[in-house]
């Protein structure tokens, strides 16, 4: 399993259980399908989280 492979299932076991995912962008890496939230850096994570 490649490490693309992992994250994706990441957000998508998070999706399942009910619980919310945030994905953060990196290069050469595409977003999995369906996070609640996507950052480019760690600072913008107390924003989403409040939104919540």
């Amino acid at each position: 399993m490649t490490i693309l492979n992992r994250a994706v299932l990441d957000v998508m076991g998070a999706k399942r259980m009910g619980m919310k995912s945030i994905w953060k962008r990196d290069l050469g890496w595409q977003a999995p399908e369906h996070p609640d939230a996507i950052i480019d850096d760690l600072s913008e994570l107390p924003g989403i989280v409040a939104s919540w």
